[in-house]
């Protein structure tokens, strides 16, 4: 029996150990203190399944079948989805896998399939190395050797001893993600946020103390009955003003602002051209999510907290007084929403008919389906739906969704658009496809605009990425990289100048605000304009992202403060502006 159980202990170890060295060789990070880091994690995991599996065999053999395929079956999921998911977003397990409940599955297969994401060879990968795992436990079990315990007692020494093995683990593992990279981490990671579906947020779920003392910290809001809204409120305070007709809020699926690198000139002309015309205004920013749904949440609600997984239609709270709608609309403005995809995408139906706007998706639009690609109709067909719906007075918001995984070059079968490719071959070949969608769906967006700005000069034009797109031909992890999105402003009528070093998501409802509201408008937000009608000393302040920040001139992996707000943000959503 304990040789039963040190031998399974050596299995498991092997398979952390393979998986861990595979990791470390295909990233090029590895180093003798964090593979002896990481072993001991992965020797601790190890034993505790080991020590479970030792409980297991004093029962029925059939019982100690199970909890080995069991344990077996959860080691490699838990790799090979770490491994797709560290591929994709460059990080551990987190609250992003939870796109798996709420996206609409026949497109997440399809676009996994199709996408170089190596989800097919890694379910290849899990069947194989289950069926050799099984084979190797049945020659264990056939083995009746036995053994003095020493194995098994170092075993439970590794299993229980908390202070040796995980405190210094804890302590560093936020520091490195190499660090979370054992069997235990991507468990623990997979295990806490799909438990996340199972029930509400509270303020306490985001262990950032009490919201009294949280809005004391973050707002500097220390009354003894604080108004979250006495602290978020924003006066505009010149007189210069333009008034637009329409305004348009392109969101560009992927925009990534690495694009506007000078090597990227050539190839992305349309978008360099675009940002030294007159009257345009660009600054980088630090996105505020990681995938769509998220940064729609976001950028409407105008928060950090993001509620789309626990989204409950009709719940009046939505209309807090950030949201983007009802501070338009003081302004005159109505809101139309367009998107090329499924309906209620991210509840969006049933958000703007409670603030009182217009939604638009596929079911509208009459097209062919030559002109869909994996997640709906293509950016060209839905940018000549917007043509037909966007009336006068109005805020016209639109998330674009070719420029997406799979990458399949969709569009090339109705589009008269040629693709450089050699250009693209010579920037790279590893991301071929990636970077002649990006071609195709930025030219597209610019066209459009450029058109439109002519037939409509009295037009406020902004254009931004939902968040970064996931690659770069680096496959760099640096943070201004990787976290960065652009931010442009467009008026054919008048010199926009932007004010701020660097911006946000959130900084781009106060600065549309800044440019079309009279003076002593009052609205909220919890960002702050960065754009303005005047020339202004450009503003070096701390800017807050999704995982970063920025100040000084520094871009930096960001504390908890990220967090603090998201709860504030929580706070008002549900609780009301009022803290007691």
């Amino acid at each position: 029996m304990f040789y039963k159980t040190t031998c399974v202990y050596f299995v498991f170890l092997s398979l952390c150990l393979a998986f861990r060295l595979i990791f470390l060789a295909i990233y090029n990070e590895f180093s003798l203190s964090v593979f002896y880091i990481g072993l001991r994690f992965d020797m601790a995991w190890c034993g505790v399944l080991a020590t479970l599996y030792l409980i297991a065999s004093f029962s029925r053999c059939f019982l100690v079948r199970i909890y080995y395929d069991i344990a077996c079956f959860l080691l490699l999921v838990s790799e090979l989805v770490f491994m797709i998911f560290f591929k994709i977003y460059r990080k551990n397990i987190d609250d992003v896998i939870l796109l798996l409940f709420v996206e609409e599955p026949l497109k997440l297969f399809k676009t996994a399939i199709k996408s170089s994401y190596g989800i097919v060879p890694a379910f290849i990968i899990f069947i194989i190395l289950f069926i050799i795992l099984i084979k190797i436990h049945e020659k264990i079990l056939k083995n009746n050797k036995k053994y003095f315990a020493i194995p098994l007692g170092i075993i439970l020494i590794f299993s229980l001893n908390y202070q040796q093995f995980y405190s210094p683990i804890e302590q560093v593992k936020f520091k490195n993600n190499i660090l979370q990279t054992s069997a235990y981490g991507h468990i623990q990671g997979l295990i806490n946020y799909i438990k996340i579906k199972t029930y509400k947020n509270t303020f306490k779920s985001f262990n950032v103390g009490e919201p009294r003392d949280t809005a004391c910290e973050v707002l500097k809001a220390c009354d003894k009955e604080i108004d979250l809204y006495k602290y978020l409120e924003h006066t505009k305070e010149d007189e210069l003003q333009i008034k637009p007709k329409k305004i348009y809020y392109i969101i560009h699926e992927s925009l990534s602002d690495w694009v506007f690198e000078t090597r990227f000139a050539e190839l992305f002309s349309d978008l360099h051209d675009f940002i030294k015309k007159d009257n345009v205004a660009y600054i980088k920013a630090l996105h505020n999510a990681e995938n769509t749904r998220e940064s729609f949440w976001i950028q409407i609600l105008n928060t950090y907290y993001d509620n789309y997984l626990d989204f409950e239609p009709n719940i009046q709270s939505y209309k807090i007084k950030t949201n983007i709608v009802d501070n338009f609309k003081a302004l005159g403005f109505h809101t139309n929403f367009f998107k090329g995809t499924e309906y209620n995408w991210s509840g969006s139906v049933y958000l703007f008919d409670l603030l009182g706007a217009n939604t638009y998706d596929e079911n509208n639009i009459k097209a062919s389906k030559d002109f869909r690609n994996a997640w709906g109709f293509d950016d060209d067909v839905v940018f000549d739906f917007l043509d037909t719906k966007a009336d006068e007075k109005s805020l016209n918001i639109m998330i674009t969704v070719s420029n997406h995984p799979p990458f399949d070059l969709n569009f090339l079968k109705h589009s008269d658009i040629k693709i450089p490719f050699d250009k693209i071959e010579k920037l790279s070949k590893k991301y071929k496809s990636e970077l002649a969608t990006l071609y195709w769906s930025q030219k597209i967006m610019i066209d459009w605009v450029k058109n439109t700005a002519k037939k409509e000069p009295n037009s406020l034009f902004i254009i931004t990425g939902d968040h970064y797109g996931r690659y770069n031909i680096d496959d760099s992890d640096d943070l201004a990289t990787t976290h960065t999105i652009p931010v442009i402003m467009y008026y054919p009528q008048a010199k926009i100048y932007p004010t701020c070093k660097i911006t946000n998501q959130l900084d781009i409802m106060p600065s549309i605000i800044n440019l079309i509201a009279p003076k002593d408008f009052r609205y909220y937000s919890f960002g702050n304009a960065c754009f303005s009608l005047k020339k202004e000393e450009i503003k070096d302040e701390l800017k807050i992202g999704k995982d970063i920040a920025y100040k000084n001139n520094s871009f930096m992996a960001l504390s908890n403060l990220e967090t603090k707000l998201r709860a504030l943000s929580w706070y008002l959503i549900y609780n009301g502006n009022i803290i007691k």
